[in-house]
C-alpha cells in the first residue's frame, strides 16, 4: 500500500506541475506588452485586419474561454500554426526533433565522459585526505560553475568556440 500512496502522490505532483505549466504558458501571451493581434497581423495592418486576426485567434473571447480553448488544443497536441511561416507547429517541432535528440545525446555523452574522467582524476589526487586545498578548490569551482544558468554558459561557450577560437560557424 505504501508504494501506491507514493505513486499517487507523484502523479498528483506531476498533474499540478503540468497544470501550472499550462496556465503559465497561456498567460505569457497576455503578459507580454502590446496587442498579440497586432504582432501577428503586422505593424502596418489596418484596424479591420487586426480585428479579423483577433477573431480568428479567439482573442475577442473572454479570458476563461480563451484558456479552455487553449487547453483543449494542447491536449489534442494541436499547437496551431507558426506566426512566421504558417506551418503547423507540430510539423515544425517534428522536423527538428531528430537533430535536437542527437545534439542532446551528444551533450550528455560528453558530459558523462568528462565527469567520469574528472572524478577519477580528482579521486586519485585527493585519496586518503591528501591535497586538501586541491579538493577544496575543485569543490568551490564546480559549485560556482554549477550555479551559473545554462543560457549564460551556452552564450559563453558560443563566444569562445565560435568567435574567439573560430572552430564553429
Amino acid at each position: 500500500m505504501h508504494v501506491l500512496t507514493w505513486a499517487a502522490r507523484r502523479i498528483g505532483v506531476l498533474a499540478a506541475l503540468l497544470a501550472g505549466l499550462l496556465v503559465m504558458s497561456f498567460l505569457l501571451l497576455h503578459l507580454v506588452p502590446g496587442d498579440p493581434a497586432i504582432r501577428v497581423a503586422g505593424l502596418n495592418a489596418t484596424p479591420e485586419q487586426v480585428v479579423e486576426v483577433r477573431r480568428r485567434l479567439g482573442l475577442d473571447q473572454p479570458l476563461h474561454r480563451q484558456f479552455l480553448d487553449y487547453a483543449a488544443h494542447v491536449f489534442r497536441l494541436d499547437f496551431g500554426r507558426s506566426f512566421r511561416t504558417g506551418e503547423p507547429v507540430t510539423e515544425v517541432i517534428g522536423s527538428r526533433l531528430g537533430v535536437t535528440l542527437r545534439l542532446a545525446s551528444a551533450g550528455i555523452a560528453v558530459t558523462m565522459a568528462a565527469g567520469l574522467v574528472t572524478g577519477l582524476v580528482m579521486g586519485a589526487l585527493t585519496r586518503e585526505g591528501r591535497r586538501r586545498r586541491t579538493e577544496t578548490a575543485f569543490a568551490l569551482g564546480t559549485s560556482l560553475v554549477g550555479a551559473v544558468p545554462e543560457y549564460v554558459t551556452g552564450a559563453l561557450l558560443a563566444l569562445v568556440f565560435a568567435v574567439v577560437l573560430g572552430w564553429l560557424p
